[in-house]
């Protein structure tokens, strides 16, 4: 699983989408926008479903692109909206770096590059900003309802960003992103993103974080998902999640990984591993993934005792 065929890691998202990785997690965000519940959220046989998917579905930034709606169905998607601005804003990044190198401004001898690339609708304009003897680069990313391709969302707003790349091959090594106001319009639906994501690499190994308050017109409401950590282990096909999901009627749950996810090769799917949703008095929501698709059980006393309720 490389980036170019996870969901930039991050759609995903985040997001997604957590304090490794460059640093993305542990930076502000503006939680002022999240008004929904802030306490600790009482896990139920009628929530655990909505909550344990909801928050996992922030995750799925780590499994290939056509996989999206399968892993985990979802009573609410919208966490994946900032997993995919997010690969959008790498995609464009990776873009500008190449089309320098591609044009003789080779990244090791040049310290500054702008130029825009054009969507299947609108634009996204860039600059960048490279260090020729560490590798760091910095810049931002302006779009103008920018679409990738005919189904995309379209992107509008301001992106900064951090990182560092491989002096010799221009890929991108880490990455931190600083999200202010961006907006995504899918289909009659308008979401509006405050936050960090970050994404970094080591040889097979990777490591996204996330933390971000999301608006959906369609609800009218803001999720909340912060500190989110996902690290993916290239050798044993492996993925571990954590982080905290606010929901806007429940209040928060705290994800942890019980069994590290197994993602199929073929699919991008997790065949196998456990995930915990822990919310109020230890009451809990377990998800299980297995060949055939995955469980949801709840412990609604804090007993230590589990139900199925999917």
């Amino acid at each position: 699983m490389r980036w170019n065929v996870m969901v930039g890691l991050l759609l995903v998202i985040v997001m997604g989408m957590t304090g490794c990785g460059g640093g993305g997690g542990s930076s502000p965000v503006q939680t002022s926008n999240y008004t929904g519940t802030t306490s600790k959220a009482t896990v139920t046989t009628s929530n655990a479903k909505a909550l344990s998917e909801d928050a996992f579905s922030g995750g799925q930034l780590a499994l290939s692109t056509n996989v999206l709606a399968k892993a985990v169905g979802g009573s609410n998607h919208e966490t994946l909206i900032p997993l995919y601005v997010s690969e959008v804003i790498k995609n464009c990044i990776s873009a500008g770096l190449h089309a320098s190198k591609s044009t003789g401004k080779s990244v090791a001898s040049t310290t500054s590059d702008s130029g825009t690339i054009p969507g299947y609708s609108g634009s996204a304009s860039y600059s960048i900003n490279a260090d020729t003897s560490t590798g760091s680069i910095s810049g931002s990313v302006t779009f103008s309802n920018f679409k990738p391709d005919a189904t995309s969302a379209g992107i509008s707003g301001h992106v900064s960003f951090t990182g560092n790349i491989n002096v010799t091959t221009g890929d991108i090594s880490s990455l931190s992103m600083a999200f202010s106001g961006i907006s995504a319009s899918d289909g009659s639906t308008n979401y509006s993103m405050n936050g960090t994501v970050a994404i970094s690499a080591s040889g097979l190994n990777e490591t996204l974080t996330i933390s971000m308050t999301l608006y959906s017109s369609a609800t009218q409401k803001t999720m909340w998902i912060k500190n989110y950590s996902y690290q993916y282990n290239g050798s044993s096909n492996t993925l571990t999640c954590s982080g905290t999901y606010y929901d806007p009627a429940y209040g928060y749950v705290v994800m942890s990984t019980i069994i590290p996810l197994y993602i199929s090769d073929i699919s991008g799917t997790p065949t196998s591993g456990q995930l915990l949703f822990t919310g109020e008095n230890n009451t809990k929501a377990r998800l299980t993934f297995t060949t055939s698709g995955y469980r949801i059980e709840a412990d609604t006393t804090g007993s230590g005792t589990f139900s199925v309720v999917y």
